[in-house]
């Protein structure tokens, strides 16, 4: 099992910048998404004193992020930053419970997922050591993919989806990524059946 996030933040230093928008859903080892979840936090004083990079502004407002988020306080969403959290972190390791996940056993997956945990560690440290150790780095398949497999890259144009900057469309789409990558293995799978080949020796 996997779980694939993306978030969105006011900049890029987790000292000092914030989450705005967290998605994530749990993904099979078939690579069916199970079940997701979506958080976009209602706008507050604190977080527009946080919003002073003009090009995450810019990005935001193209693609109507601040506007939910404004949308949301107006509509008397008027959370605090950190009660937000605290109440997303508690929600998400109540979902894990669903599916009777163990603390160290789910992977967390996504497009430069390591970006998202050092967030995670700052933000919601309990989610974060609730997960497996391992990050599954699409960003780092589709390189492997672009410099190996140019054709197969080619002929999949996804690869070259330009971001939305949008936590669960982005989030999707790694999904997406993950299984045309998946696809390469596939094709080696079906090349060698499992009965031509000698037995593992561990």
């Amino acid at each position: 099992m996997y779980l694939y996030l993306d978030l969105e933040t006011t900049g890029l230093d987790p000292s000092t910048d914030l989450i705005i928008e967290f998605a994530a859903a749990v993904v099979d080892d078939e690579l069916e998404i199970l079940d997701e979840r979506l958080y976009i936090f209602p706008m507050s004083n604190y977080i527009e004193r946080k919003l002073v990079n003009q090009v995450v502004i810019d990005m935001h407002t193209a693609n109507h992020l601040l506007a939910e988020m404004t949308k949301l306080q107006a509509e008397g969403n008027n959370f605090s930053y950190n009660y937000f959290k605290s109440c997303l972190e508690a929600d998400i390791l109540n979902w894990f419970g669903y599916f009777q996940f163990k603390p160290g056993t789910l992977e967390l997956a996504g497009s430069g997922v390591h970006f998202d945990r050092t967030f995670l560690k700052v933000h919601m440290p309990v989610l974060e050591s609730f997960l497996h150790y391992r990050n599954f780095d699409v960003s780092t398949m589709k390189r492997m993919v672009k410099r190996w497999a140019p054709e197969y890259y080619r002929r999949n144009p996804i690869f070259e989806w330009d971001s939305s900057h949008r936590a669960q469309s982005d989030m999707r789409v790694s999904v997406e990524h993950t299984r045309l990558v998946r696809g390469i293995f596939s094709i080696s799978e079906r090349l060698w059946p499992s009965s031509e080949l000698p037995p593992v020796v561990s």
